[in-house]
């Protein structure tokens, strides 16, 4: 019952339209907003563009200042009305941009410390996924928030190359092809550094848990007496350099296969602006197109060039996105063994606790903490647990808790097991004080009655020994 939960295997599109469907819940008009801008985008260069022809085109024909002029005046106003839409629509995109990492921050704090059961939070596999979804939403380009700038710019991208290339088509089907081919090769360049991250990130992300726990001892006070004691800063600051060296290896690995797809792009558009220039030269030579036309042309070819590339890097930057987007899907799908819908009626004091030939193994232990525990303790009945460090006596505490729930066997509280209770509610009947050395801004009577200090059962009276703060 304790096995290790599987991850769940979504596919790319699938994580992409989870996260749509979650934006579109948390915020229409942001939806709205973003899918106004795509054609607005894909017009502004294509009017620039027509403005050059036209405007190179009745010069080059002798019309008069005046009439040049009104052409000139009414595409400039054409051209300032959708740049201030443009801004206009970005503004309001900008105002909601960073609303969606905030909320998922929130829910996934919320998720981690309160809606998932305890036991999860010390599984292996639990905290991986935590660690690549909280590194995802902090690390400034979160995949949740900025997932829809890409949409836009992948549907801003495909509306432009279908637009544009009916028109280039007309001039030569040869360009349109080269253009094509560059851009689908740019597709392996783009997608070289991602590509590798994703395949290596187990390894590296194993030396960052490695890291931050050894970070983590300079605050555990617990630990400090012990490692001063043997002396073992030397050692603890080695593996921290260590590990610090190995993640400063595997960024230049990335960064490396980063440049050399920057470089062979690089030539792949100087390969596609040869072919573009020596046919517009011939056709223009020729007298196929006017010097108006050759302008327009070469700036399509421009335009859908950048237009094809950058929707090979959009589709790079998608697939990347629905990869660390299934992080949040794991977390948030990730399996509860304990039920918080409506559950049994909690049972009236005393209770009655039975332990039915109880077994518990810790994720990753090769050996069981606990081996066939069966115990009862009666209603009323007080119990005192004693043994050596490890021998299982905080592990059976958080089972009858309900922090934890056994690998075989079965607890009963009241005659029913602690699975039927709504697990929130089972909580109210427990007052657990762990060992554990922090500093905290309340007395022993606050926490020990913190079950609920307004119970009229509750055994707890407040003197002058429970007025001491906790240490």
């Amino acid at each position: 019952m304790n096995e290790r939960a599987e991850k769940r295997n979504y596919s790319r599109i699938a994580n992409l339209a989870w996260a749509m469907k979650n934006l579109w819940r948390l915020d229409r008009n942001f939806v709205f907003f973003v899918i106004a801008l795509v054609p607005v985008t894909v017009l502004i260069p294509l009017v620039k563009a027509l403005f050059s022809r036209e405007l190179i085109d009745a010069i080059g024909a002798g019309r008069a200042f005046g009439e040049a002029g009104l052409v000139a005046a009414g595409f400039c106003a054409g051209i300032l009305a959708l740049n201030l839409l443009s801004e206009a629509l970005e503004d309001r995109c900008g105002a909601r941009q960073y609303c969606p990492s905030e909320v998922y921050q929130t829910k996934m704090a919320e998720q981690v410390n309160y809606a998932t059961d305890y036991e999860n939070t010390e599984r292996q596999d639990y905290q991986e996924i935590v660690g690549y979804a909280n590194r995802d939403a902090s690390w400034g380009d979160c995949s949740v928030e900025f997932l829809w700038g890409d949409l836009m710019l992948f549907f801003t991208h495909g509306l432009g190359i279908i637009t544009y290339a009916s028109l280039l088509t007309a001039l030569n089907p040869l360009v349109l092809a080269a253009v094509a081919l560059v851009s689908l090769l740019s597709y392996f360049t783009t997608r070289w550094q991602p590509a590798y991250y994703e395949k290596k990130k187990k390894e590296w992300e194993k030396e960052e848990r490695k890291k931050g726990y050894i970070q983590g001892l300079s605050d555990d006070f617990a630990r400090a007496k012990d490692i001063r004691l043997y002396g073992l800063e030397p050692w603890l600051d080695r593996m921290l350099r260590d590990y610090q060296a190995y993640i400063l290896l595997w960024e230049k690995r990335c960064s490396l296969r980063g440049l050399w797809g920057s470089l062979l792009a690089g030539f792949l558009a100087l390969f596609q602006n040869g072919i573009a220039y020596l046919v517009l030269i011939a056709q223009l030579l020729e007298g196929g197109i006017t010097v108006g036309e050759f302008v327009f042309y070469f700036g399509l070819m421009e335009s859908i060039s950048s237009f094809l590339q950058e929707i090979v890097g959009d589709v790079a930057k998608l697939n990347t996105r629905g990869d660390k987007i299934a992080c949040y899907r794991n977390l948030f799908d990730y399996p509860c063994r304990f039920h918080r819908g409506k559950g049994c009626p909690l049972p009236a004091a005393p209770v009655k606790i039975e332990l039915r030939d109880v077994w518990y193994r810790y994720d990753g232990a090769e050996e069981d903490t606990l081996k066939g525990i069966t115990l009862t303790i009666e209603g009323g009945e007080s119990l005192a647990l004693v043994g050596v460090n490890g021998a299982g006596k905080t592990t059976l505490i958080k089972l009858i808790c309900g922090l934890y729930t056994p690998t075989k066997g079965e607890i009963l509280v009241g005659g029913r097991r602690i699975q039927e209770y709504n697990i929130e509610e089972y909580y109210s009947l427990i007052s657990a004080v762990f060992q554990e050395i922090r500093a905290v801004a309340f007395t022993v009577f606050e926490f020990v009655a913190s079950a609920g200090m307004d119970r009229p059962d509750a055994r707890i009276h407040q003197s002058p020994a429970f007025l001491l703060p906790v240490l």
